[in-house]
C-alpha cells in the first residue's frame, strides 16, 4: 500500500523521542526492544519517559541510549494554569537529570546555552530563554556569602548560528565550558515535529544532549558528554514542522483517492511512482527544503520561552520555587 511504501522509503528525521517512539510501535502497539516507556498524567500535561537502555533500542530508536522527558500540554500558549504546570512538570525533569549527572556543588558553573538564530522567530526559542534567564556567577566570584545555599553558579551563552558567527555552536560551548570550568551544559534549541498539534506545546528533556539542526536536515556538530567532555542536558520545543511531512501525512491520509487519482493522472510523477516521486512532483521538484511554523509563531516562542525559564530556575536555584518564581521571571 502507498501508506507502507512511504514509511519505508521516506526519511524521517524525528526530535521528540515520543514521537518516533510512537511511529515505531504503530497501531498494533508493539513493543519496541530495548526501550521502556512510562506515561503519566495531570490536569493539562501528559509525561512521557523515554529509556533506551542498550545498543538495540538506539539502533531502533535512531538517537542515543538514555532518558527522554517528554510534556505534552496543548493548552499551554492560551491557559496560564496549563503554563505552571508544564513549567512545573518541567522543573521535576530537569531536577531528575541535574541530580542524576550533576555535581551537587553549587560552586561549580553550569554553562547554559541558547541556540539558534534570534533573527529568525521559529529558531529563537534558545536566545529567548536566556534573556529570562538569571546568571549568577559574577556574585559566586565577589560576594559567594549572597548566594551560597540559594542559588547555583551559573553562565549564560548565546551562540548564534554558523552562517552570522563562522563558528559551530559546538565550538564556542566546548571552548566556554573549558575557560570556566562548567560541571555540565544545559542546551536549549528550536526542534522538529511530525505532528502540527505538538508546536509549541511538548516540551523535551534529555541527558543525550542534541545535534543541532538534525529535524530539518541541517545537521551541525554533536553537543553531548562524549564530544564536551561533561554531562549535557538538552531542552527542546518544536517550532516547525517539515513540509514534506505534512504532505507525507495528507498523501497517507487520503491514499485510496491519490492512488486511484495518480494512476490515471497525466502529471509529471508516472503511473505507479513511488510515494517520494509524488512528493517531488507535489513540490515541484524545487531542492529547497520547507518547513512550516505556527502564524502566532512570536506568542508560541514566548510562552515556550517562559515554560522552559521557570522550569529551569526552580529545578536549579534553591530560592526559587512554585510560589515566587515570578519575582526572578517576566511571563
Amino acid at each position: 500500500m502507498l501508506k507502507d511504501r512511504f514509511f519505508s522509503e521516506l526519511p524521517v528525521n524525528c526530535d521528540l523521542a515520543s514521537e518516533a517512539h510512537a511511529l515505531l510501535r504503530g497501531d498494533k502497539d508493539i513493543e519496541i526492544p530495548g526501550v521502556k516507556e512510562e506515561i503519566s498524567t495531570k490536569k493539562f500535561t501528559k509525561i512521557t519517559k523515554i529509556t533506551i537502555i542498550n545498543d538495540e533500542g538506539a539502533r531502533i530508536m535512531g538517537r542515543p541510549k538514555g532518558q527522554y522527558i517528554t510534556i505534552d500540554a496543548p493548552m499551554v500558549t492560551e491557559d496560564f494554569a496549563a503554563m505552571e504546570e508544564a513549567a512545573f512538570a518541567t522543573a521535576n525533569a530537569i531536577g531528575e537529570l541535574v541530580t542524576k549527572h550533576i555535581s551537587s556543588n553549587r560552586h561549580t558553573p553550569i554553562l547554559i546555552c541558547g541556540l539558534g538564530n534570534e533573527r529568525v522567530t521559529a529558531d529563537a526559542l534558545g536566545p529567548e530563554v536566556i534573556k529570562k534567564s538569571l546568571s549568577t556567577r559574577q556574585f559566586f566570584l565577589s560576594s559567594p556569602e549572597d548566594v551560597l545555599g540559594k542559588y547555583r553558579s551559573i553562565v549564560l551563552l548565546r551562540t548564534d548560528v554558523l552562517a552570522n558567527t563562522g563558528m559551530e555552536a559546538a565550538e564556542i560551548i566546548a571552548a566556554a565550558a573549558n575557560q570556566i570550568n562548567a560541571s555540565a551544559i544545559i542546551v536549549i534549541d528550536a526542534l522538529a515535529a511530525l505532528g502540527a498539534e505538538r508546536l509549541g506545546t511538548s516540551f523535551q528533556i534529555s541527558d543525550c544532549g542534541i545535534t543541532p539542526g538534525a529535524g530539518l536536515g541541517n545537521i551541525r556538530s554533536a553537543i553531548n558528554r562524549e564530544t564536551m567532555g561533561i554531562p549535557v542536558i538538552a531542552l527542546g520545543v518544536p517550532t516547525v514542522i517539515r513540509m514534506s511531512t505534512l504532505i507525507d501525512q495528507i498523501i497517507a491520509h487520503h491514499e485510496p483517492s491519490l492512488e486511484h487519482q495518480h494512476n490515471n493522472s497525466e502529471g509529471d510523477a508516472p503511473a505507479g511512482a513511488s510515494p517520494k516521486e509524488i512528493t517531488n512532483s507535489i513540490l515541484m521538484k524545487q531542492r529547497e527544503h520547507f518547513a512550516v511554523t505556527p502564524k502566532d509563531i512570536d506568542h508560541v516562542i514566548e510562552k515556550a520561552a517562559s515554560t522552559l525559564a521557570v522550569g529551569l530556575h526552580i529545578a536549579l536555584h534553591q530560592a526559587i520555587d512554585q510560589t515566587n518564581y515570578h519575582e526572578y521571571i517576566n511571563v
